[in-house]
């Protein structure tokens, strides 16, 4: 059940400072139950996303990782890119970028 939406500004290095940025029609959801924020890279526009995002929520930055990579047995399609907030963050949350 998605509880809340996201809007991308951008996910290109040096364009914005926050990567994410909170609004209740835009295209990343939110996952209550998982604790995970999600979307698809064609609905963000993009292709690849870079390896480190940060989510500008409520005021607050939750700054991410890039964790993994899902890729197909030959490794050349990517299914998606999984992130993982920052150790010590304030919200402990996943992202997921789903390569539709």
């Amino acid at each position: 059940m998605h509880l809340a939406s996201f809007e991308l500004f951008t996910l290109f290095e040096g364009i914005f400072e926050s990567d994410l940025t909170y609004s209740i029609n835009g295209p990343i959801s939110w996952n209550s139950s998982t604790k995970t924020f999600s979307a698809e890279a064609s609905e963000l526009k993009i292709s690849v996303p870079k390896k480190e995002l940060t989510l500008t929520y409520q005021g607050k930055t939750i700054k991410f990782k890039q964790t993994k990579v899902d890729v197909d047995g030959s490794g050349e399609d990517v299914y998606g890119w999984n992130y993982d907030s920052i150790e010590g963050s304030k919200f402990p949350c996943k992202l997921l970028i789903v390569n539709d």
